[in-house]
């Protein structure tokens, strides 16, 4: 019997007039259109009932929200809050940083006397601790998405990768200092024009590599952040995620995204309480 095509599912031939895939038992043909499948479970030589194909590249369900996402969601909620404190402590350095600048160049008195060094940087570190924190908060939330929403795979797998690159990078940078300050001390003082080939130390070229390596697995990580942020906008349908994401690329406004972030998650959560559990996503 001539082959009439070919089953969209298990990509094996069908004969003429069948409504159910003989190989697989998806819907084909008329079946496809609502014909009924023969009663009774499969035999051999006859077209089987149509039921759920579990073989590899078969149609996903679509996932479905419910109570079990108000725990992504309030992780995404922590996240938003932590990266609002990030963002303010940021532009608290830059401004003790001003600060410090008028005092030097005015009468000579600083507000911070010779601690204040010590607090910038404690500042800075406390910065970084809570971006990486928040940045876990987020892919704890992508992680238990991606279990039911495939399209938050890609993202977990991203923030994982922004979580490395963030460690490394400030080790790098770290080391990068510290090879700096080598050289500048066994220059005595002179100009940079005039440092001596024999102080700069061989592996500081391989420093200034290491730090650009690991910036630029920083900024592929965040971008999978900024796009885990997108589709929970799409997810719950509502577009102050995706605001929230493209405003977070950009220093200083990036606090008026995690705003965005937070109320559109903590709006989400009041949704998913008062709606129907198992009501499609967008």
């Amino acid at each position: 019997m001539a082959a009439l095509g070919t089953c969209p599912y298990c990509g094996r031939p069908y004969p003429a007039g069948a409504t159910f895939c003989p190989s697989c038992g998806a819907a084909v043909g008329a079946g496809a259109m609502g014909t009924a499948a023969p009663a009774g479970p499969p035999v051999a030589g006859a077209y089987a009932p149509m039921y759920p194909p579990t073989y590899a590249g078969a149609p996903a369900t679509p996932p479905t929200l419910g109570p079990s996402d108000q725990e992504p969601l309030e992780k995404v909620a922590l996240g938003a809050i932590l990266a609002i404190v990030a963002a303010g402590l940021s532009i608290a350095v830059l401004l003790l940083g001003g600060l410090r600048s008028v005092s030097a160049s005015g009468s000579g008195a600083s507000i911070y006397g010779g601690s204040r060094g010590w607090i910038e940087v404690g500042v800075e570190l406390l910065a970084v601790a809570l971006v990486i924190t928040y940045t876990l908060l987020y892919r704890s939330a992508f992680v238990r998405l991606a279990l039911r929403d495939r399209r938050f795979s890609t993202p977990a797998k991203l923030t994982l990768l922004l979580l490395f690159g963030i460690v490394l990078l400030f080790g790098s940078f770290a080391w990068l200092l510290y090879l700096l300050v080598q050289t500048l001390n066994c220059a005595g003082g002179l100009a940079p024009g005039a440092i001596p080939a024999s102080c700069v130390p061989g592996s500081l070229l391989l420093a200034l590599g290491l730090l650009l390596i690991f910036a630029i697995i920083v900024i592929v990580g965040f971008v999978g952040l900024l796009v885990g942020i997108w589709r929970l906008g799409t997810r719950y349908q509502d577009d102050r995620f995706k605001v929230g994401a493209v405003l977070l690329i950009f220093p200083f406004i990036n606090v008026v995204g995690a705003v965005l972030v937070l109320v559109a998650a903590r709006r989400s959560q009041e949704r998913l309480r008062s709606a129907p559990a198992g009501f499609p996503p967008g």
